[in-house]
């Protein structure tokens, strides 16, 4: 379940293909964005747009469906999270740490540059660029 910006509120029923919209009390329906036997769950950022997220991608969704996808080999695996930065960067915490991505340009922190180990749960971002990272394993 999400809930996007405009108040629109998103469930993902189980064993469907379909993806439920509730809006000023009325339900709409979009055809889900997984492939048969994908499993995803809904996301929403801190801006209230709307993803979706699998093994092997994440895709903003919009009102009458997919708006956009990135590979997880672009992202750096499943997200969890995503932030805005004040200078348009988006940031993705998922399985294998934090990747950013400013325009085209995208960098990926791992264990190996001081992110926490564990699947991450949480990104807030400073106004000064510190990025503080929340993790299930603390």
């Amino acid at each position: 379940m999400a809930m996007a910006a405009d108040g629109t509120l998103w469930l993902q029923p189980n064993n469907t293909d379909v993806l439920l919209q509730y809006r000023d009390d009325a339900v709409g329906t979009v055809r889900s964005p997984l492939a048969e036997g994908e499993r995803g769950r809904l996301l929403a950022d801190d801006q209230g747009q709307v993803w979706m997220s699998s093994s092997q991608r994440v895709m903003r969704l919009g009102e009458e469906g997919l708006a956009e996808t990135l590979r997880v080999d672009e992202v750096g695996g499943q997200v969890n999270v995503i932030r805005h930065g004040q200078d348009g960067s988006r940031w993705f915490g998922h399985s294998m740490g934090v990747s950013s991505q400013h325009q085209a340009d995208w960098t990926h922190l791992s264990r190996e540059d001081g992110v926490p180990l564990g699947e991450l749960r949480d990104l807030m971002l400073e106004p000064d660029g510190t990025v503080w990272i929340g993790t299930y394993g603390g």
